[in-house]
């Protein structure tokens, strides 16, 4: 068939749009954009209207969804082959609230300390506690020693919910640093005893939440500077994390939530699982994208590597965006004359709190939250995370605290010195742990090589565990003239034994560190080992 002319202009100056209008959408992202302003903006809508109805508290989402004869026979939960609705995990909740209230007395506004592993049952006992206004502290169940004491201490819970499978991680030592604790274990026994409960709920009048803004619960950071802070969640924050990750994956009512992150992670609160038996339509990653983060007001400044803070021009103070392809700190634009409003901050902790918020960055008076993540922006908007500033390295989705491995390290009767880092492998994400150490022998010997990994394991988290142990006979040369140990070098050198030279190296295999040689090494080039 033949066109005339004008129409066969016509045709191709449509075909040419419509292929102008695919490219840009594919290299400035408009389709998510315009999605993302959607999706943000009927959350705002509707955290608006729970405000002023006075139900803030996402109980009543529930209680909507259970009540609701379309969705109350529907699966909520779907753990280990286990599925719950809506209509039975409201009336459990009911049961629970009415345990913790009458037996452990609850009450609301207390803060309650939950050490649990992924389940059914954690979710259950998180919402009881919303039930009867209560909020809950999540507890990285990782956790034990001086780190989980310091934890417990922080929630200032009265009461402490224990799954049975962590139990042993609560220890007399750790009893006795926390004073007027009470440690309630939730076997199956007691599990049963509370599901024999009446389903009572209690009034609107002891769930009273009067701002967006008003603590919904006690999330842990990994320990970025130290022991783990506890990070204020509010009303806002779960309402926007719950609708961005429900709405912004165009989740269908039949769909399967499914994550492997733990739920007590800020991340995963709001998230719904399900169990490997399932079709999992939705899988949760770890997934920036570029535009998205520019219309949060969001940016990245350049670090200076010495100082480990964002770097400010001498002659005006001010920071410095970092260019596309460079690695900068990741930092978020807050409300100058209300920083509650978007970072309410670490419970009871105004130090650490300020300590996030810079002043003055790009100009005078306003105000910036600082991540802690040295982030990589591209010319297509991608994002890619580079590192954690300071002396902190992420590994298996942790991040692990330098200062506080060295700690506990320390403690160990032969060992003099440890400088504690995070090292790239082949064919892994994040960073390994590996520890420079001085020892009081002028050998290793397999005895205390084997002491040294038992007192790790004990003491530390499992993720935090050294898995690279680099023995050297003093560390003078990574320490700075102000005692503060160097780590850039170690870490550029890691753990490739043609780069480090006279001292040796060890690796965590069969609860001992034994001698990790060249062909290690190379099996870990060859992808053949996973760590």
């Amino acid at each position: 068939m033949v066109f005339p002319v004008p129409i066969a202009a016509a045709a191709a100056t449509g075909a040419g749009a419509l292929a102008g209008a695919a490219y840009l959408n594919a290299r400035f992202s408009l389709a998510h954009d315009l999605l993302f302003f959607r999706i943000f903006g009927a959350t705002l809508f509707r955290l608006f209207r729970a405000g002023r109805a006075g139900r803030l508290n996402v109980f009543y989402v529930l209680e909507a969804q259970a009540l609701d004869k379309t969705t109350g026979a529907k699966p909520f939960l779907l753990f280990e082959g286990r599925a719950v609705t809506y209509a039975e995990t409201y009336e459990t909740v009911l049961r629970y609230g009415l345990w913790l209230r009458e037996c452990r007395g609850v009450r609301e506004g207390d803060v309650v300390a939950l050490d649990y592993q992924n389940s059914d049952t954690f979710v259950l006992l998180w919402f009881a506690l919303w039930a009867v206004g209560a909020k809950p502290a999540f507890i990285n169940y990782n956790l034990q020693g001086a780190a989980l004491a310091h934890c417990l201490r922080a929630s200032t819970a009265k009461l402490a919910i224990v799954d049975p499978r962590v139990a042993e991680s609560v220890s007399e030592d750790v009893r006795r640093e926390v004073v007027g604790m009470e440690f309630v274990v939730f076997t199956p026994e007691l599990e049963v005893e509370a599901q024999g409960r009446e389903p009572v709920r209690y009034p609107d009048a002891v769930r009273v939440e009067r701002e967006p803004t008003d603590m919904a619960m006690l999330i842990y950071t990994s320990g970025t500077t130290g022991m783990p802070k506890p990070a204020i969640i509010s009303w806002a924050k779960v309402y926007v994390a719950a609708n961005m990750s429900s709405k912004g994956t165009s989740a269908k009512p039949s769909d399967v939530f499914y994550t492997r992150r733990l739920l007590s992670s800020s991340r995963q609160r709001a998230a719904s699982w399900g169990h490997r038996g399932h079709r999992a339509s939705l899988l949760h990653q770890n997934v920036l994208e570029g535009r998205a983060l520019s219309s949060l007001r969001t940016t990245l400044v350049r670090v200076d590597n010495e100082t480990e803070l964002p770097w400010r021009d001498p002659k005006t103070g001010f920071c410095h965006r970092a260019k596309t392809g460079e690695a900068g700190e990741f930092i978020v634009r807050l409300p100058a004359d209300d920083i509650k409003k978007r970072f309410q901050g670490y419970y009871g902790n105004a130090e650490a709190t300020n300590s996030k918020i810079m002043r003055d960055v790009f100009r005078k008076g306003d105000a910036w939250f600082r991540s802690g993540d040295v982030l990589r922006w591209d010319s297509d908007g991608r994002v890619y995370f580079h590192d954690r500033i300071g002396d902190t390295f992420r590994w298996k989705s942790e991040n692990v605290s330098t200062a506080e491995v060295a700690q506990i390290l320390g403690l160990h009767p032969t060992v003099q010195e440890a400088n504690v880092y995070g090292v790239q492998l082949p064919h892994h994400d994040g960073r390994a742990g590996c520890v420079a150490i001085v020892l009081d022998t002028p050998k290793a010997n397999a005895q205390a090589l084997a002491s040294l990994a038992s007192h790790a394991m004990e003491k530390l988290p499992r993720y935090a565990v050294p898995l690279f142990v680099r023995l050297v006979k003093e560390l003078g040369a990574q320490t700075t003239g102000t005692n503060k140990q160097q780590k850039h070098v170690l870490r550029q050198q890691g753990v490739d034994p043609s780069k480090v030279e006279d001292d040796v190296l060890f690796w965590l295999k069969g609860g001992t560190y034994v001698p990790f040689r060249p062909a290690d090494w190379k099996a870990l080039e060859q992808g053949a080992v996973k760590l």
